[in-house]
């Protein structure tokens, strides 16, 4: 196809809104420490210290970089001027900031080979302890923030006892389970494990199976499914999967099960469970429709590898860009449970959605990544919080589009009724982080990182989201922060039909290497439509930035009353232009408090 007679913002406007048409189109069967009241008066609460969780399985001393993580700008003088004592072991500041913590003799977890009773709940939970921080301004004000420490033993479950059992690759239904000689098989244990069992599933490839969990644990007695490589315990993830970007399935390392690959469309589920308190770790998921679906509550899901699920046959995926042909098939992990948490997971080229949560509330999800790189059926939702998964805390996830694929994905998203979610440090990198649909409303973005090397992907606020607020987020080489909705939402309530309403954004920053990225707010329009019926509307950015871009707007559908307070605009040519061939839109924006360096427009 011949685009030349168009400029190039013309060239990706086009492609950006046929895109996002599709997308509607493969996503068809999707159907089936904030929470601000007000934004306006909640810009003092922000914390700068974010607690920490460290595991650990070893009685030596170990040393925590607790600053790491915290949200103190760069030139900050901070020190850390204080700490509480610990119950079970020492800490010392260092000169560098960090906390050695040394765990005391007493306090060492040693193997028994007499039977034990399996441990309760919250036993992995070995010593806490608070830091306080003290920054000094230039104008003298000391300024004191206190954290919490909590350092966990990890899988260090019991190795032996009457509720311990084993499983591995030639294990059996008829043995007892009690040792890797008397092992039971893969099958089996999911089936049979009651209330207090703790399984140690050691590494081998267990072929194609469908596990089911059998029965519920309690709040005291959850069941355990560990994957371990030699020794129960040996495998530890923390702050992330113990798989990487570019390592391969090694069923050596972790157990891994595994689907029909035949001609690359892979059915069936590898793991399900709708049981409550059931915790599932170190175990590796391949080829398979869906990787892990669990909808009971109270669950724990730690490092999970979810790689290659979906219909991948080249034969039936259509040529590039007709992504609406592709079979809407493979899912990593799907939740529909109530205070689970979902840690340190890796997902990797699915067909159809990542992580998705649907009616999955009060969760935790930390340090869970997703890759996709493969351009036959690419995802088409990367990590997906939909109707009624509200009140969950979502931290450091990180999502990631490699490449220029056929399609763009959808990033780390809110949609259809997700509300009163939030997000910390997050990072998108060349996809998207949105809010979707009427009903999506009261979620918070913080310190969330969207790079979009291709110059793909934003933040895209479509179709009614109203009321979310993004704080300190960097979007950097993309389309900037764009205001989109379908030409005939007919999903949404018909009353409030809009691109996106009251959505709030303080101290953001939009910025292009070398003038790179398409626009600081995008107001995107079909290509050449006559039936961008609906705007955005009173959108306020506050003490945000906008950097080395085209243009400060691009103007293609209705907008109304965007605020620009105290914002400081540096390096732009201009200030609006169109991608769509819409040139009678107005531009509809009030601004005070501006700054302007190097721009091709003055207010």
């Amino acid at each position: 196809m011949n685009l030349n007679t168009y400029s190039p913002l013309k060239v990706f406007a086009l492609i950006i809104c046929l895109i996002l048409g599709v997308s509607c189109s493969k996503d068809s069967d999707l159907l089936s420490d904030y929470v601000l009241a007000d934004a306006s008066e909640g810009l003092e609460l922000r914390r700068f210290v974010v607690d920490d969780f460290y595991s650990y399985s070893s009685s030596n001393s170990i040393t925590l970089d607790v600053l790491e993580n915290d949200q103190f700008d760069e030139d900050d003088s901070v020190e850390i001027i204080e700490t509480s004592d610990p119950e079970n072991g020492e800490v010392a500041v260092n000169e560098d900031n960090t906390i050695t913590y040394t765990p005391d003799e007493t306090n060492e977890t040693t193997d028994s080979t007499e039977d034990t009773n399996v441990p309760e709940a919250d036993n992995n939970i070995s010593d806490t302890f608070t830091y306080t921080t003290e920054v000094v301004e230039e104008d003298g004000t000391v300024t004191t923030e206190t954290g919490n420490v909590t350092l966990g033993s990890g899988n260090r479950a019991p190795i032996s006892g009457a509720n311990v059992y084993y499983v591995t690759v030639n294990g059996n239904s008829g043995n007892n389970g009690k040792s890797e000689a008397s092992s039971w098989n893969i099958v089996h244990a999911f089936k049979s494990a009651k209330a207090g069992d703790v399984i140690h599933i050691k590494s081998g490839n267990y072929g194609s199976v469908n596990l089911s969990v059998g029965n519920s644990g309690t709040s005291s007695s959850p069941i355990k499914f560990i994957g371990y490589s030699n020794t129960p315990g040996d495998i530890l993830a923390n702050q992330g999967s113990t798989f990487e970007y570019g390592d391969a399935i090694d069923s050596s390392a972790m157990p891994l099960i595994q689907g029909n690959r035949g001609s690359g469309e892979y059915l069936g589920t590898g793991i399900n469970s709708n049981k409550a308190y059931i915790e599932i770790s170190n175990i590796q998921i391949r080829y398979y429709e869906y990787g892990l679906s669990f909808s009971g509550n109270n669950c724990v899901i730690d490092n999970i590898i979810s790689v290659d699920m979906g219909n991948f046959d080249p034969n039936q995926n259509p040529a590039r860009h007709d992504v609406t042909k592709s079979p809407y098939e493979g899912y990593g992990i799907r939740s529909n449970g109530d205070f689970c948490t979902i840690k340190n997971c890796y997902v990797a080229n699915v067909g159809a959605q990542g992580y998705t949560f649907q009616g999955a509330s009060n969760g935790i999800h930390s340090y869970n990544r997703i890759y996709i790189d493969n351009d036959i059926n690419p995802c088409d939702y990367y990590y997906l919080l939909l109707k009624g998964s509200n009140n969950n805390e979502v931290r450091n996830i990180h999502v990631e589009r490699v490449g220029d694929l056929a399609h763009p994905g959808h990033g780390l998203i809110a949609k259809y009724e997700a509300n009163n979610n939030n997000f910390y440090d997050c990072t998108i990198v060349n996809t998207t982080l949105e809010v979707s649909r009427n009903g999506t409303t009261d979620n918070n973005f913080y310190n969330c990182d969207i790079n979009g090397k291709n110059l793909d992907g934003g933040i895209l606020v479509r179709d009614g989201a109203h009321h979310n607020n993004f704080y300190d987020c960097d979007v950097v080489d993309s389309s900037g922060i764009i205001f989109y909705s379908l030409p005939t939402p007919s999903d949404i309530q018909t009353a409030d039909l809009n691109a996106g309403r009251d959505n709030f954004f303080k101290r953001c920053t939009v910025s292009g290497t070398d003038k790179n990225g398409r626009g600081g707010i995008h107001f995107l329009g079909w290509f050449k439509s006559s039936i961008n019926t609906y705007g955005a509307y009173d959108n306020t950015f506050d003490e945000c930035s906008f950097n080395n871009i085209p243009s400060l707007f691009v103007v293609d559908r209705p907008n109304r009353g965007t605020e620009l307070v105290n914002c400081g605009f540096t390096n732009i040519s201009e200030l609006r232009t169109n991608a769509s061939g819409n040139n009678g839109v107005s531009l509809d924006f009030s601004e005070e408090g501006s700054q302007l360096n190097n721009t091709g427009f003055s207010f």
